[in-house]
């Protein structure tokens, strides 16, 4: 039994569609809404028609409540004629009659109970209300991205997850509205959020949603991510009238979805700021000439340069009909397995056995095996023959990208010398492991998964070189191994990761600035001299009498 299960969809059809077609690759049982099917984009109707024809388990969320109290003139006058509800306005008026009694017969939760599977509970936001908000509590990766969206600050805190689990008979709860993609459990108990459809707002713009497979008694979970095209909807944005009428919220609503990031959470939060410092404090609808000098003063040329870039990356990519990554392996503990005749870890694995342990649904994987070596063994011949094994790859036009398999020992030196010495934009990810394919928790095949995903990804291109450990994007100038035994070894001090995999979408948080050099060999006869206070000249005289070249 499986079931694709989605939330937040907005009105947006392009981004629907996409899901769809994804799901028919999955052989589902059904299709789980958790609410938000409509407003805010410019096919509202058509959204609900497409998923009333497959049969979804709908719920309400919180945009379906405004609509409802629209229609029943439960909202004030003021609200109705506000610049604040001109989306809402034109959305309502989109809709036919029996879509909006339809809209009206939903339930604000309900149980998905399917015969030997476990009851699933579904909501939009919280079982409080369609406009709560749950959260992963024990995951600070999650957490970021909550407080970078504004959903999480000390006078809007979601309601506890494990209040929430508490509180239901079913172990499983289902919910969106926050569209952050997460999962969670809690003493047997299993809590999934979807992401969402339209609008995700933890940096990745694809459309999201999830799978909920029933396997060993239980139901467990995966995270997808859709790529779809983005100038179709922001045209149907343009061609529908939305984003005229709509004004500055449509606007808004429109950069969140082409950034990843909240801008229309943000753009509101700022509209109200203004309002209390013109002594409006408690309103719900902030006057005209507020709104108005909230337009006119928004930062919006920041998104609109964040959108620039995303969609400047999309098109310097010529389209390809073969894209294919290429996976160079070095050796390494990555390749090493225990000996017992050798006395210790050698380096065994192979290409093909990287290539075995991968998943099907990835691009075409070329491998090539340079050395086998542990990386305290290299040269640096070895290292010239990696960097010009490495751009001839990129200078294929069929290649999109490439992985390095690599020993922890050496692997930031490597990462640095093709970071500085690479043109062009193709990602290079540089990856290995800290236990041997011999020990409890080897962590190979699930970095080297991870460093293919950021090979692919157009979001990575132009990051240059980076390392790819624990589901963490390190550019090669900043990251240093940290920890002879950690899987978390590999740090970049005073900068964090550059960005991160979830499942298997690639995150970027930020673009590390480069500077390439011609590239003219490397010069053996370097010295490198460690300075301290108190030393002699010694050291540096010796060197001197060397003739080292620097």
């Amino acid at each position: 039994m499986r079931l694709a299960v989605l939330a937040d969809i907005h009105g947006n059809l392009p981004a629907l569609e996409a899901v769809l077609a994804d799901v028919q690759q999955h052989d589902i049982d059904g299709i789980i809404v958790a609410g938000d099917l409509i407003g805010g984009g410019p096919h509202s109707l058509e959204v609900v028609r497409l998923l009333r024809s497959l049969g979804s388990w709908m719920i309400r969320g919180n945009n379906e409540d405004y609509f409802l109290a629209y229609e029943t003139g439960a909202t004030p006058a003021t609200w109705r004629e506000s610049y604040q509800w001109a989306v809402m306005r034109w959305s309502y008026h989109s809709l036919d009659r029996e879509t909006l009694d339809f809209i009206a017969s939903l339930p604000e939760q309900r149980v998905v109970a399917l015969d030997g599977t476990a009851p699933i509970r579904v909501v939009h936001g919280s079982l409080q209300s369609p406009s709560g908000r749950l959260f992963p509590d024990r995951d600070p990766d999650k957490l970021r991205w909550f407080r970078k969206a504004g959903l999480l600050s000390p006078d809007r805190d979601p309601d506890k997850l494990e209040l929430a689990l508490e509180q239901m008979n079913e172990p499983v709860l289902v919910c969106g509205h926050t569209h952050i993609p997460w999962n969670q459990e809690e003493d047997g108990r299993l809590a999934l959020n979807p992401g969402a459809v339209s609008g995700p707002l933890n940096g990745d713009v694809r459309a999201q949603y999830a799978l909920l497979t029933w396997q060993d008694s239980r139901w467990q979970t995966e995270h997808l991510a859709v790529p779809y095209d983005l100038d179709q909807i922001r045209a149907a944005f343009r061609e529908s009238g939305l984003l005229a009428e709509g004004g500055a919220f449509a606007r808004a609503c429109l950069l969140s979805i082409e950034t990843g990031q909240n801008v229309a959470g943000y753009f509101v939060s700022y509209v109200y700021e203004l309002a209390a410092e013109a002594g409006f404090e408690d309103c719900d609808v902030v006057p005209d000439d507020v709104w108005d000098r909230a337009v006119a003063t928004f930062n919006w040329s920041e998104y609109e340069a964040r959108r620039a870039r995303r969609r400047s990356l999309a098109r310097s990519q010529s389209p390809i009909s073969n894209p294919q990554v290429a996976i160079l392996t070095t050796g390494g503990t990555i390749a090493m397995q225990h000996d017992t005749a050798a006395g210790g870890a050698v380096p065994t694995l192979g290409a093909a056995d990287f290539m075995a342990a991968l998943p099907a649904g990835l691009p075409e994987l070329r491998t090539e095996e340079l050395v086998n070596l542990p990386s305290s063994h290299f040269t640096l011949e070895t290292l010239q023959t990696i960097r010009e094994r490495v751009a001839a790859l990129v200078a294929e036009p069929e290649v999109v990208g490439v992985v390095v398999t690599h020993g922890t020992d050496t692997l930031e030196e490597t990462a640095y010398l093709l970071d500085l010495t690479l043109p062009g934009e193709k990602p290079v990810a540089l990856t290995g492991a800290m236990r041997t394919a011999s020990d409890v928790g080897y962590e190979g095949y699930a970095n080297l998964l991870a460093a293919v995903r950021v090979a692919v990804a157009p979001q990575a291109r132009g990051l240059g070189t980076v390392a790819v450990f624990n589901n963490e994007i390190h550019a090669a100038r900043h990251v240093t191994k940290m920890h002879t035994l950690s899987p978390a070894t590999f740090q970049s001090p005073g900068w964090g990761p550059a960005g991160r995999v979830e499942g298997d979408a690639v995150i970027i948080e930020r673009q590390p600035k480069r500077h390439v050099l011609p590239w003219r060999g490397l010069e053996p006869n370097v010295g490198l001299l460690k300075l301290a206070v108190g030393m002699e000249a010694d050291s540096l005289e010796d060197a001197l009498a060397r003739d080292v070249r620097g």
